[in-house]
């Protein structure tokens, strides 16, 4: 939304991160490329935490959900689906690039 919005990304991050939205992908695992070096989007998404352990524990709470009778519409619907296409073109790499898809519908 800040990008669209025209802020520069790197003023963005660290507005964010000196406010109460800093957290963990924020300072450490920004899916941004370039906006944290060490981050595995600056490094072609190699895995801190691949996505397939992603879609174990997504899965794993849709079935815990379902076993509960609570709906979860967002990861039932739109979350689970994304996190099953990343099965396959994103095998390996880091549950981060999903910022790719969101924000341009496709890998890279």
């Amino acid at each position: 939304m800040g990008r669209e919005g025209g802020l520069d990304i790197y003023n963005l991050t660290e507005l964010i991160n000196s406010s109460t939205g800093r957290c963990w992908p924020m300072e450490v695992n920004n899916p941004v490329p370039g906006v944290v070096s060490s981050a595995p989007a600056s490094n072609e998404y190699e895995p801190g935490c691949p996505v397939s352990m992603i879609n174990k524990d997504l899965g794993l709470a849709m079935a815990g959900a379902a076993e509960a009778k609570i709906s979860l519409l967002l990861p039932s619907r739109r979350g689970g689906a994304t996190m099953r296409l990343t099965r396959t073109v994103c095998l390996g790499r880091d549950f981060s690039i999903l910022y790719q898809w969101l924000q341009n519908r496709s890998f890279k």
